[in-house]
């Protein structure tokens, strides 16, 4: 797990992620690194080549120290084979709040209608419906966009958007509001990650 400690700043301590792991229910798991944008840079694309065709996805978020989080997506990030269009599809995954938004690390459950991957093909963007902003990859139909601007989209997947309704959130949430009672997971809802890195979690 000497990954886990890349700088500039631990994304997780052990103990944090014995308890991320126990979450994704996968027996004996282990974790690979796959991408850091410490290491690989923000890149969109090459963010997707360092994935690769991996099953079992942790998203890990290091916003500012203060604030992290991350996600885990049973399957693949599959991005449409013409280029210039994106792909949309079901997969199980859920966000998790590692430090910041709850006093200690929570599951975020995202709804079963809601567990909606998009992924933009590198000539491609996904727009959002109700603001004039685009990103190159949307999980939780929308709960975290990476590589998002406004106009956007941006290159750098650091560039993101995060939130979860009012009633998605469990209880305990210390976190920021906006007007309609949603929060973020992050110290802000639109904002630049610090770090993001990629593990590829598998069982044994």
């Amino acid at each position: 797990m000497e990954d886990v400690y890349r700088p500039p700043a631990p994304l997780l301590t052990f103990e944090e992620t014995r308890e991320v792991l126990a979450m994704t229910e996968i027996p004996k798991p282990s974790m690979t690194l796959l991408y850091s944008s410490t290491r690989d840079g923000g890149d969109f694309g090459t963010m997707v080549d360092k994935v690769g065709d991996a099953s079992g996805l942790l998203f890990l978020v290091n916003h500012d120290d203060t604030h992290r989080f991350g996600a885990f997506l049973e399957g693949q990030l599959m991005p449409c084979a013409d280029p210039t269009q994106t792909n949309e599809y079901p997969v199980p995954h859920f966000l998790i709040s590692i430090s910041g938004a709850y006093a200690k690390v929570t599951k975020v459950p995202i709804p079963e209608a809601q567990q909606v991957v998009e992924v933009a093909g590198r000539d491609a963007f996904i727009k959002a419906t109700n603001m004039d902003s685009r990103g190159k990859v949307y999980l939780g139909d929308g709960y975290l966009r990476l590589a998002f601007g406004s106009p956007g989209p941006t290159a750098d997947v650091r560039s993101m958007l995060q939130w979860v309704k009012e009633d998605d959130l469990p209880d305990g949430y210390l976190g920021r509001r906006n007007d309609d009672g949603d929060g973020t997971l992050a110290a802000g809802m639109s904002s630049t990650a610090k770090e993001i890195a990629i593990y590829h979690v598998k069982s044994g």
